[in-house]
């Protein structure tokens, strides 16, 4: 028997999916031949609608995707993982820049630091710059000169009459004792805690052997000029 079940109904009547006779009445609710309701073949009708929609959708899915698809996916997944946690281009730029920037200024701090502070023996073979070239020093302490004891403050300053440190107390005694094989009382240098003023110093030169030498001031110029005497003459 013929399939009919996409022409049930048409304009001039309708077919019996039961038997297949052609009914032109199409208020008819039976089928002129068989009998069977009209109903059932709208249902038919419907089903087969249904059944055809049904297989159009099937065939619009898409395919399941491929190892090649996964591996785009995968590839894509690692750049947007790179592009969250590592940084662009420019942004490496700038902290490259700034870190040497960082170093710059820490760098030139430390050595204003180190350049401006009293407690660091800076040395020079050149003359001191607020000094004349016929300054006294020159003369009375030339053997300290010499063996590079007397180091220089800010700027190349022999800043005579600054008070002077521990460090460059110390620093005469070492650069003597290393340039006479002559070691000195342990005393007569200044601990790291230790004050310098009058008393202090007249107090390290008694361990020297001055003798009635003794300081008047606690300034460079006159520790300097003493130290010299004594550990040389």
């Amino acid at each position: 028997m013929e399939n009919l079940s996409d022409k049930n109904l048409i304009n001039d009547g309708w077919f019996c999916c039961h038997c297949g006779a052609r009914n032109r009445v199409m208020t008819a609710r039976f089928c002129g031949q068989c009998g069977t309701k009209r109903v059932f073949a709208e249902q038919q009708a419907q089903a087969s609608n249904a059944q055809t929609g049904q297989k159009n959708s099937i065939k619009e899915i898409p395919p399941a995707k491929t190892s090649s698809n996964r591996h785009q996916n995968y590839e894509s997944f690692l750049k947007n993982i790179a592009v969250c946690f590592l940084p662009s281009p420019e942004k490496a730029f700038r902290m490259v820049i700034g870190g040497a920037c960082c170093l710059l200024l820490s760098s030139v701090l430390c050595g204003y630091k180190m350049y401006s502070s009293a407690d660091t023996i800076r040395l020079t073979q050149t003359k001191f710059s607020d000094i004349s070239m016929d300054h006294p020093v020159y003369e009375v302490c030339q053997r300290l000169l010499s063996i590079n004891a007397i180091g220089y403050r800010k700027n190349r300053e022999f800043a005579p009459y600054e008070k002077i440190t521990a460090t460059e107390w110390n620093h005469v005694l070492n650069q003597a004792s290393k340039h006479t094989n002559h070691d000195y009382n342990p005393s007569a240098y200044f601990s790291s805690n230790e004050e310098v003023n009058l008393t202090s110093l007249n107090h390290k030169l008694h361990f020297l052997n001055a003798g009635n030498q003794e300081v008047t001031d606690p300034s460079r110029i006159q520790s300097f000029y003493i130290l010299e005497r004594t550990l040389f003459n």
